[in-house]
């Protein structure tokens, strides 16, 4: 890890300790961080990168069938509409979506 990933590291921590020390009685305050730390120290650096690591015991078939099924789109200027965007847009702009 960094200097600079160490440092904001350690601004989380103190703001999430900041936090706790005005919401939550001592007790619960002191148990909750130092759950949070046993976690960071084994969380190597990977919660500071954006994105957690797949679990071991996962099954590689659901992204080999996306990357299948994205392969064609890809850098064509495809558009990924992400489910459930369809009940936030109207009609029309939805039906501009699929039309492409």
């Amino acid at each position: 890890m960094t200097v600079s990933q160490i440092e904001e590291r350690q601004q989380m921590l103190d703001v999430v300790r900041g936090l706790l020390s005005t919401r939550a009685a001592p007790d619960v305050a002191a148990e909750v961080v130092q759950r949070i730390e046993d976690h960071l120290a084994g969380a190597d650096d990977y919660l500071l990168r954006g994105i957690n690591p797949p679990r071991a015991d996962r099954d590689p078939a659901w992204d080999e069938a996306r990357g299948n099924a994205y392969f064609e789109t890809e850098r064509k200027g495809a558009v990924h509409l992400e489910l459930g965007t369809f009940t936030t847009f109207p009609d029309a702009r939805v039906e501009e979506l699929i039309a492409g």
